[in-house]
This record gives C-alpha cells, structure tokens and sequence, in this order.
C-alpha cells in the first residue's frame, strides 16, 4: 500500500499562515486541491517558520499566531 507525502518548503507554510503574502492564494489552492494525502511539518520547517514571523516585517503573521494561542 502505497501513501503520497508532501514536505512543503518553509515559503509554502509562511504563505498559508500569512494571508497578505503575496503567494497566499496560491498556497491555499496547493493545499485545497494538490496536496497529497499527508502534509508533513518538519522540525526544522517549524522552527523556520516560528523565526519568520517573529519578524517586524510580518506582523500580521505574528498576530495571526498570537491570538490563536492556546
């Protein structure tokens, strides 16, 4: 039995976090419609993506975390 991954790039996470990215529609179609049947999120990838947007230059990313925090 075979299952399809998929191990996004980091720009792929920070387009789908941030939606005034400028790739964000297309982040959301791969997702919706192209993604395999898994995700994957790596360790690195996440940590790469927690370093991005603690970034000035994205805070509505930021915010976007903030508020969702539990």
């Amino acid at each position: 039995m075979s299952t399809t991954v998929d191990l996004p790039d980091l720009n792929v996470w920070l387009a789908l976090a941030c939606p005034h990215h400028s790739h964000h529609h297309q982040a959301l179609y791969y997702r919706e419609q192209q993604a395999a049947e898994q995700v994957l999120f790596c360790t690195v990838t996440a940590l790469g993506l927690v370093r991005l947007v603690c970034q000035q230059k994205h805070p509505l990313c930021w915010a976007r975390f903030a508020s969702s925090r539990v």
